[in-house]
């Protein structure tokens, strides 16, 4: 699965549709209108929502988020102290953002008869908290180097998954931009893999063709790999295929 996530060119986004690609569509920011629009061209949507200091802007958008069809939502934890690029301060639609606790996380948790994703784990702590809140599904993710020399993801990917142990699905993160790359998060535990900037320059030269082209592409590279290592499904890649450094 491929997730699409928010860049500047919204109005070619929006053609891309999860049924043309086979994929999922990760909603960031952006205001709910657009949210609106991108569920309404028929793409499984997955809204993901910023830390927001006051907690009712946070239920206020998992309200809209079950109200317009989104199939899951979750939280950024990884946005709430800034970042290299915003010099120490991240917003979004100037709303200001904060750290949440455990308690918090649960009470989003219970909020919703939606599942409930955590994007930005990098540690086996965190993966930890996530099953203790009861959270539906994570991200293992570093931001795209948020944290200058925050660990690879698909170097964490092992341990992580061996904390959660198939009770909840464990989606992958930055620096995919190859068939083959989705090929060792598949190998190394991840049931599903993210793909964001890597898709823009397609979608800027191309359009949502571009994407579906790109698409087609990196699953051609991943049936190519899956072939050649006599993998029976996406589900049953050896890990033994994985040689770490």
């Amino acid at each position: 699965k491929s997730g699409i996530r928010k860049e500047s060119l919204v109005s070619e986004k929006l053609k891309v549709r999860g049924t043309a690609t086979g994929g999922v569509m990760w909603a960031g920011m952006g205001d709910e209108s657009e949210l609106e629009a991108i569920i309404a061209t028929g793409a499984k949507t997955i809204k993901i929502i910023k830390p927001y200091s006051d907690n009712k802007d946070i239920f206020h958008k998992i309200e809209h988020a079950e109200k317009y069809g989104c199939i899951a939502v979750g939280m950024d934890i990884d946005h709430q102290f800034g970042s290299k690029n915003s010099r120490g301060s991240v917003s979004d639609l100037k709303l200001p953002v904060k750290p949440k606790t455990l308690k918090e996380i649960e009470a989003f948790v219970k909020f919703t008869r939606l599942p409930f994703i955590i994007k930005g784990v990098l540690s086996t702590v965190d993966a930890q908290k996530c099953l203790d809140a009861g959270v539906g599904g994570i991200v293992v993710s570093h931001h795209h180097g948020m944290v200058d020399y925050a660990v690879p993801p698909l170097k964490i990917l092992p341990a992580i998954v061996e904390v959660i142990k198939g009770r909840i699905p464990i989606f992958v993160d930055c620096c995919v931009s190859r068939g083959m790359d989705v090929f060792k998060a598949l190998a190394l535990g991840a049931n599903a893999v993210s793909i964001g900037r890597a898709l823009m320059e397609s979608l800027r030269t191309g359009g949502w063709q571009g994407v579906l082209e790109f698409v087609e592409e990196l699953t051609s590279e991943l049936n190519s790999a899956m072939a050649v290592t006599c993998s029976q499904d996406i589900t049953h890649i050896d890990p033994r295929l994985i040689v770490k450094k």
